[in-house]
């Protein structure tokens, strides 16, 4: 099974061919930092007809999920430079919608953010009113103005609520226009260097705040510094990605 590992600031990702789906158990131990290849999740790229490609998407702990925005970057760069698709603007499926990129260099994509949903979710209780809920492909929960804490975290995604849990997004205002962000992935079970996902969501909610329509902002993660812009009534998300290595999975019984 030959593999790419990749980065996008720091969250991890190894891609295969969907040809070559790993099932759940072998995902996991793909992705074990210690006797594995070790990644935040795996990425399966597929034909599509209507699309240049059709992403798949496994956490860490096997789990699918629907969307993972620097995993996506990441398989644009793959479809790019391993599928010889050389356009600069990609189109791809996800299960549960469609994204397009476009490559502002070799490494920094920008792609649109197009699965946003506000479900009515009743947050008293969980935190001050400075927490936050938004889909954006996948569940986050966004608090402002407060040091990440693992412990409320951790209590948070696992709270009855979420009914498929949820991501925890700690969010700190530096000025109007640049913020830093951390973030507890679910299905990962810790903190990540970089969610894509979480970095939207904090950004919509940031454009709320400063009561903008327009423009960008431009926000740190632990592994990078992206931006989240706002057009026309769609978001953007900015940020690079990089390819690592690649190689081939050795078969169990060798």
């Amino acid at each position: 099974m030959k593999f790419w590992k990749y980065t996008s600031a720091g969250n991890d990702f190894v891609i295969f061919d969907k040809a070559d789906c790993p099932n759940s158990s072998e995902i996991s131990s793909i992705c074990d930092r210690r006797f594995g290849i070790g990644a935040d999740g795996v990425l399966l790229y597929g034909p599509s007809a209507e699309y240049d490609f059709e992403m798949t998407y496994y956490n860490a702990d096997g789990g699918q999920v629907e969307m993972c925005g620097n995993g996506a970057r990441a398989l644009c760069h793959y479809a790019r430079n391993f599928s010889k698709n050389n356009n600069s603007i990609l189109s791809f499926k996800t299960h549960t919608g469609s994204y397009q990129a476009e490559f502002l260099t070799d490494n920094l994509i920008k792609m649109s953010m197009t699965e946003i949903n506000r479900p009515e979710l009743n947050l008293e209780g969980l935190l001050p009113d400075s927490c936050k809920y938004i889909e954006v492909g996948v569940p986050h929960v966004v608090i402002f103005d407060k040091d990440y804490d693992e412990g409320v975290a951790r209590n948070i995604r696992y709270d009855s609520r979420f009914s498929a849990g949820t991501n925890v997004n700690f969010v700190k205002k530096h000025s109007d226009e640049k913020y830093s962000i951390r973030t507890y992935e679910r299905g990962v079970e810790g903190e990540t260097l970089a969610c894509g996902t979480g970095l939207t969501a904090a950004g919509i909610f940031i454009f709320e705040r400063l009561n903008r329509n327009k423009g960008k902002v431009f926000i740190t993660a632990e592994g990078g510094d992206f931006e989240v812009e706002i057009s026309n009534q769609q978001y953007f998300l900015i940020g690079p990605t990089q390819f690592v290595f690649s190689g081939e999975l050795a078969n169990k019984e060798e």
